[in-house]
């Protein structure tokens, strides 16, 4: 399968518009509900011969079932039927990475880091 594309349409549903960024399992991008508008994230799966799909879904499955407001929402996921690649479909943040923070500040004070770890743990709680 061709790698994905602006304007590519996954499980017939999702509609990508952006590429988000990249890490070493998977592929985000930003993307469109095609029937109510609704903006997302989409993480796709890298297509490797070691890609774990198995292990995939089963994050997105887990991840699905929780809610609490330090941790992304998972509203649907794909298994890779029909050809689709493998993906998850998440709410879209905004915002930036932490890495990407760091390449405009290069350090994070006392009270910075603070404020990046201290929803973490919550989320951890």
């Amino acid at each position: 399968m061709n790698p994905p594309r602006e304007g590519d349409v996954l499980g017939g549903r999702y509609r990508l518009s952006r590429q988000l960024g990249e890490g070493g399992i998977g592929v985000v991008w930003a993307a469109d509900q095609v029937t109510t508008g609704k903006k997302v994230a989409i993480k796709l799966l890298k297509e490797e011969p070691n890609a774990d799909v198995s292990r995939f879904l089963r994050e997105a499955k887990i991840v699905s079932q929780l809610t609490h407001p330090n941790i992304v929402q998972v509203f649907d996921f794909w298994d890779g039927r029909e050809g689709t690649p493998v993906f998850m479909v998440m709410e879209l943040l905004a915002g930036e990475s932490l890495a990407t923070r760091l390449q405009r500040i290069a350090r994070l004070t006392a009270p910075q880091t603070e404020e990046v770890a201290l929803p973490i743990v919550r989320a951890l709680e």
